[in-house]
Order: C-alpha cells, then structure tokens, then sequence
C-alpha cells in the first residue's frame, strides 16, 4: 500500500510542477503582450489567411512598416499565442525576416520554435517543435546583440542598399533606423 501513496505523490508533485510552468507562460504572455502594446512598431492579426503556408496553422512576416501575424482559420488560442511569441521575439531582437519579409532569416533559429511551441501548447496547441520541420535552423540561440549580428546584418543591408538597388537583406528590430544612420554617417 505504501507504493500507491507514493505513486501519488510523484503524480501529485508532478502536476503542480507543470502548474507552475504554465503559470509562468501565462505571466509571460501577458508581459510579452503589454510590451506589444506599448511599442511603436505596428503589430497586424489577421484571420481565415490564404497567405499561411499548406503545412503551417499560422505564419508571422514583416510587411511594409508593419509585423503581420495570419492564422489560416478562425481564432485559436494556441495558434495565435505561437505567433505572438515570434511577434515578441522580433520585437526584442531575437528575430528577424529575410529579403523578402516573408522567411525567418539571420537570427532565427530552432530555439526560438522551441519557445513558440511551448507557449502555444499552454493555449492548447498540441503540435511541437520538430527538427524535420525546420531542418535548416541552427540550435544556437542568436540575437541581434550577441557575435556581432546586428553589425553584420546592418552592413549586408547597407550593401544591397547601396549596390542592390535598394535591396534590404533582413528585417529586424530597428533596421530602418540603422540604416538611415549608416547612410548619414
């Protein structure tokens, strides 16, 4: 009889284990969220996109001025909190986009689907992060602050601006305005 009341207390401190970690995600969310908010950048949700890749439920990209989140179907929490995340990941320099707005590129990498799958999966998103969806990713986790990256993608941008006409490279957090300082200097 002892191992069954052990039993239960391995499941019992498992589950407030895992309330724990699902509370911080919702404080995390709702930090992540006010800081959207509070930001100039301009955040666009969209719903019923024909613009989400086949295999995909959501895709976030940089449009013009704006971050555009779309969902392929109708509101779902665990899809749109994903999204939200890498919204907040672009924001705080732990992602940027590609030449054409549309592809993760730079500094993403597999850790930051990693981080929108578990926060989706706390909204109901049961998928995970997989290698073979994102066999391309390095696992390292990059940002815009660390080896030197926002140096690099701003002089890669500076040199499809100057010699590309007009090419940017990579959409992050402040690339405009490193720009315009790149060209003044």
């Amino acid at each position: 009889m002892a191992k069954g009341g052990q039993f239960s207390r391995i499941l019992h401190s498992n589950s407030i284990k895992s309330l724990k970690s699902e509370l911080t995600e919702y404080k995390g969310a709702l930090l992540e969220l006010n800081t959207l908010k509070e930001t100039s950048q301009v955040y666009n949700i969209k719903l019923n996109s024909s613009s989400v890749p086949e295999r995909a439920a959501g895709v976030t990209f940089h449009q013009g001025d704006a971050i555009e989140i779309h969902l392929k179907d109708e509101y779902n929490s665990g899809y749109l909190s994903h999204e939200l995340k890498h919204a907040f990941q672009f924001q705080t320099g732990n992602l940027a986009f590609g030449e054409t707005g549309r592809n993760g590129a730079g500094i993403y990498d597999f850790g930051d689907e990693e981080e929108a799958y578990r926060r989706g999966s706390v909204y109901g998103d049961r998928r995970k992060a997989s290698n073979a969806d994102y066999p391309n990713l390095g696992k390292i986790s990059l940002s815009l602050d660390a080896n030197n990256a926002r140096a690099q993608m701003r002089g890669q941008n500076l040199n499809g601006w100057y010699y590309s006409s007009g090419t940017i490279n990579y959409y992050y957090i402040g690339w405009f305005e490193d720009l315009l300082s790149s060209i003044h200097e």
